[in-house]
This record gives structure tokens, sequence and C-alpha cells, in this order.
């Protein structure tokens, strides 16, 4: 199936894997797969996906709230839910790990599917550095970090994540959480927020002047910050079936005069597919209507790369959703995040919903 995007061109989408096809995904044991074997990579997401609520993210050790009410009182038009988890839940001391929320959200999607067999949820693991990192992390090469929050404008404490011990310590998480959870069927996606400072997207960053001179003055250069960007493509090695998203919008240069290079975000882009193949899921966290400039470019060159592509609105204030989700379908999405919440989905109505989730399952010809 073809059909036209925002600026008139056609679009294929990939085959849609059938309803049995993840049913069986569910279904399916944690075998150890034969010596020399890659096991399979889980199927896509497709449709339409519960962000969860972010408020935490505001400040220092925030606390995510994974409740799926929201998702349960418009039962069966969502296929994933986000659990979002503070990587100071996870490893409050140095070699501690605690997965109890992640468990925890784990089975409460599973409490969910066990009465929606027809229109299971699966899920989206996004950890979240930081000012939500382990204050341990945080002291790691020198004391923390103090930047202003770009949408509240109050201070968080984030720590060194361009410096080497601080990435180390990252991708040892990633890697015990994909010895854990790797071949759990109901973890589809991990959101790549390596080097993440502001939020769970690695490119944004604060660009005020009393933080970016915190941050230079901590050792921060734009050199530093590519390397951990384009090194970031490597923490997720040990995710072997699951597929890794990647949120991308440009790469702000504050060394010099600030300026906005989407040159650099393609690089990364074409390396992150180049390398993770089918794995990797384009990612862009902004989308409304009419679309922004500085993000078209962007958008065209996902697209240009071809699926899957997922999208995220723009925040619920400001936000066209309708535009938005046309949009999103035009450049190609397999999948749109939603925000939570009274001023988030809730709004919209059971079969305004049900037909932006069928509009982005539709099966095309591949």
């Amino acid at each position: 199936m073809r059909f036209p995007d925002s600026l008139g061109r056609t679009w294929v989408r990939p085959v849609l894997v059938s309803t049995l096809c993840v049913a069986a995904v569910f279904a399916q044991t944690k075998a150890v797969p034969s010596q020399g074997v890659r096991p399979p990579v889980k199927p896509p997401l497709r449709g339409l996906i519960s962000m969860g609520k972010i408020s935490f993210e505001r400040i220092d050790h925030g606390t995510p709230d994974n409740s799926i009410d929201d998702v349960a009182a418009k039962p069966d038009i969502f296929s994933a839910v986000v659990i979002n988890v503070a990587w100071w839940q996870l490893q409050p001391a140095r070699d501690a790990l605690d997965t109890s929320v992640i468990q925890d959200a784990l089975n409460a999607v599973r409490a969910y599917n066990s009465g929606h067999g027809r229109h299971p949820l699966r899920v989206k693991l996004r950890v979240w550095p930081g000012p939500n990192a382990p204050d341990w992390v945080k002291r790691l090469d020198g004391d923390p970090v103090t930047v202003i929050r770009n949408s509240t404008g109050g201070r968080i404490t984030i720590g060194r994540f361009w410096a080497p011990s601080y990435r180390r310590a990252w991708r040892d998480l990633q890697s015990r959480l994909a010895s854990l959870y790797d071949a759990e069927p109901l973890v589809a996606e991990v959101s790549n927020s390596s080097c993440g400072s502001q939020t769970d997207e690695p490119f944004i960053t604060t660009g005020d002047s009393f933080s970016v001179g915190n941050l230079h003055a901590a050792g921060l250069t734009d050199a530093l910050y590519e390397d951990c960007l384009m090194d970031s493509i490597q923490d997720y090695t040990d995710w072997a079936t699951t597929r890794i998203d990647f949120a991308f919008s440009p790469f702000k240069r504050t060394d010099g005069q600030p300026f906005a290079d989407v040159n650099f975000t393609f690089k990364v882009m074409n390396a992150f597919r180049a390398a993770l193949g089918q794995r990797a899921v384009l990612g862009q966290h902004s989308m409304n209507s009419p679309v922004s400039a500085t993000l078209a470019p962007i958008y065209d060159h996902m697209q240009s790369l071809g699926p899957l592509i997922e999208f995220q609105t723009h925040s619920p204030k400001g936000l066209d959703w309708a535009g938005a989700i046309r949009n999103a379908i035009g450049y190609g999405a397999d999948a749109v995040e939603l925000w939570n919440g009274a001023t988030g989905f809730g709004q919209s109505s059971v079969s305004v919903l049900q037909t932006w989730a069928n509009t982005l399952s539709r099966q095309p010809s591949q």
C-alpha cells in the first residue's frame, strides 16, 4: 500500500507483523539459542504508544509513575506503553542493581494483557539519566554540574556524561539490563538515552549562558559531546534481539557562537542505522503541525533512510493533535508516542484514537 506523505511524495510502509505472529512472540520461552545462531529480532511496534507520565524528569531524583490507568480507560487501542525508570532507582549504589520498578511495571502490563488477549500491550523501556542519575554517578570525575532545566527554569544537577568513567558506568548498566530483559518478549524496544542531560533525548542539552559556562568549566567540549553521541550506538550491543529507539534533533554547538548542526545529526543517524540495521528505530520527540522548520530536515533524512520510524508528539500545550498524527504518518511513522493525562490523549475520543491507531497499523506492501 502506498499513500502520499505531507510533502506530496509516496511512502511504502513495511509489512506489519500479523496479530498471530505477535501473539507467538508472547508465548515464546526464554530458551538459550544454539551456539553461533543469532536469535531473531523481536517484531516492531506499530500504532499508538503511551509515553507515560514524565513530570518527574524536571527535578533531581524524580520518581516515575508507571501506572497504565490511562490506557486501561481506553482499552484495546494502544500497542505499547513506555516504562520510565530513573537510573537512581536501578543503581542507588555502584555495585547494586535493583530492577523491582521494572518488574512491577511489567507485571502491570501482564495483568492488563490477561484481559485483553486480542490487543495486548508491549513495552518500550526508557532509562533516564541526567538529573535522575544516582549521586555516585554524578560525582564521577568531580562534583555534580549545576544547570538550568530548560522548560521550568529550575536548577538540576547532572554528571559528566561525556567522561569515560560515566560512559563505562552507563554501558555496564545497559549490559546488565540486557542480560535480564533482552529475552523478555514484552520488552520490544529500549530507548537510547545515552548522553542525556536535560531529558531522555541524547541531543537535547541546555543552551543558557549559566549552564553552558558550568558545563565548559567541568570539561565539556563539542568534540567530547560528539564522541559521546557517536559512541552511544555501541552502548546497546548486548540488546541482541531488542530494537533500539534513538531520538534525533539538531546538534547544538556551544564552543563558539552557538548554532544547530544538522549535518552532524545526519552523520550519527547514518551510523546508527548502519551499525544496528533492522534494530535501529529512528525517532524524534516533537512532532506537531505545522512542522518546525528546524526539524523538517531531520524528518526528511529519517524518511530517506526508511523504516522503522517513530515519533513522539510535541507537548500538549500548543499541539495540533490531528495535524501532528497526520504529519507523522506522512513522514512514514510506524508508531507514535502520545502524551498522557487529561491534557494528553485523555482529551481525545475513543473513536479518534482508534482511527489513528488503525491508520498507523495498516499493513501496506513492502
